[in-house]
């Protein structure tokens, strides 16, 4: 539970600069780490685009540098439903002082 918070973090902070460097007067206002506060969501963060259109991502963390995940219907279903607003963000090394974060947008394409 712990790394999967901690793989969040890192894209919830990543995110929250993207949509300052947007312009956005309050980015805390539009991204929201819903996770945090809706136990078994069926998305990590909500954020918004460029249009202003709802993004949708979901964050999976591993200690490794690859590795399965567990994907639950209800995050797969909105990844088929947003298609082109949903990104699975892959936060690798979680657990060390170095983790990378890569997006995969639209994930259900890659199937």
């Amino acid at each position: 539970r712990e790394l999967g918070r901690r793989g969040e973090e890192l894209v919830y902070r990543h995110e929250l600069e993207r949509v300052r460097r947007m312009g956005h007067p309050d980015p805390e206002a539009v991204v929201i780490w819903t996770s945090s506060t809706e136990l078994g969501a069926d998305h990590d963060i909500r954020s918004v685009d460029e249009e202003g259109r709802t993004r949708w991502i979901e964050v999976k963390s591993t200690t490794g540098t690859d590795g399965r995940f567990e994907w639950s219907r209800k995050e797969f279903e909105r990844a088929i439903r947003e298609r082109d607003c949903y990104e699975l963000w892959r936060v690798y090394n979680a657990a060390g002082r170095d983790p990378v974060a890569r997006c995969f947008p639209d994930p259900a394409r890659l199937l």
